[in-house]
This record gives C-alpha cells, sequence and structure tokens, in this order.
C-alpha cells in the first residue's frame, strides 16, 4: 500500500508540473534570440524590458534565448513555428535564406537601406546588431540579423517589433 501511496504522489507531483507549466497567456510576437558563444549576451530580461517600453502595450512580447549557441536547438525553433521574430548570426541567417523560409520585409522597410538581409532580390531581415537597441545594451559581437520565419503566426505584429527595434 506504502509504495501505491508513494507512486500515485509522484504521479501527482508530475501532473502538476505539467499543467503549471500550460497556463498563461501567450505573447503576440514571441522571440528567439541565439548569441554566438564567443560573444554571450545574457541580457535577455533588459532586452525584453526596453523593447516592451519601445513597442508599448500592444503587441505583447517575449523574448527567449538559449545559454549556449546550438545548431540542434536553433533548428527545432524554426520547424517548431512558435516564434515571430528569430534573431541570429549572420552567418546563419544566410545559412537559412536559401532555404526560403523568411517571410519578404519589403513592405516594412527598404531593402537598400539594409542590403545585408536582401536575398533573391527580396529584403528577408535586418541587422539588429547596428540597431540603437542592441548597442544601447552593448552588444560588440559579430553582425546579428532578425528575420520573421515563414511559419510566424502573427507576421503583421512581427513586422511591427522589428520596426521598433529598427528605430
Amino acid at each position: 500500500m506504502r509504495k501505491k501511496s508513494i507512486m500515485l504522489g509522484l504521479v501527482m507531483a508530475m501532473l502538476i508540473g505539467v499543467l503549471a507549466g500550460c497556463g498563461g497567456p501567450k505573447s503576440d510576437v514571441p522571440m528567439f534570440a541565439m548569441f554566438p558563444d564567443k560573444y554571450p549576451f545574457n541580457k535577455i530580461e533588459v532586452m525584453e524590458s526596453t523593447l516592451k517600453a519601445k513597442v508599448g502595450e500592444t503587441p505583447t512580447l517575449e523574448i527567449n534565448s538559449s545559454p549556449m549557441f546550438n545548431m540542434d536547438k536553433l533548428f527545432v525553433e524554426l520547424a517548431a513555428g512558435d516564434n515571430g521574430i528569430i534573431i541570429v548570426p549572420k552567418e546563419q541567417f544566410d545559412m537559412f535564406a536559401s532555404q526560403e523560409g523568411y517571410i519578404p520585409l519589403d513592405d516594412t522597410f527598404k531593402k537598400e537601406d539594409y542590403p545585408t538581409g536582401v536575398y533573391k532580390d527580396q529584403l528577408v531581415g535586418v541587422p539588429v546588431s547596428d540597431s540603437k537597441w542592441l548597442t544601447d545594451l552593448g552588444y560588440k559581437g559579430p553582425p546579428m540579423m532578425a528575420f520573421v520565419p515563414f511559419r510566424a503566426k502573427n507576421k503583421e505584429m512581427a513586422k511591427q517589433v522589428l520596426k521598433a527595434i529598427m528605430q
């Protein structure tokens, strides 16, 4: 009987843990950032709060990151389709551009202003490492690009947030 009680207690604890992780409203524009290992940038909370101040109350946003650079994690984030904006090193941005999984940004920005984000004559990413937002936070690493993945749920809201980032 004691074993059954312990087992039931463990199952209940696991169930409560799973359910606790499922609650809460989702943000309109979830973002994922992955910085290179040689230039760790552990200011995600500050990035999020300063960006929220720029954007205002809507759309809502949340920034998640990986504590270390990992291509497998990046593949999972891209495949999941949960992110409205992804920020990655330019090298990975260029690698994924050939997959054509980015939303064109020509209706939001002038491609002449961001030639490093042009692929097949369409603007698909912006150099976020050049933005006042990241430079004010002290980022001094290699070029980072931001893009809206094809599977983003709120594409127009994501573009609105990208616009705020690049101001």
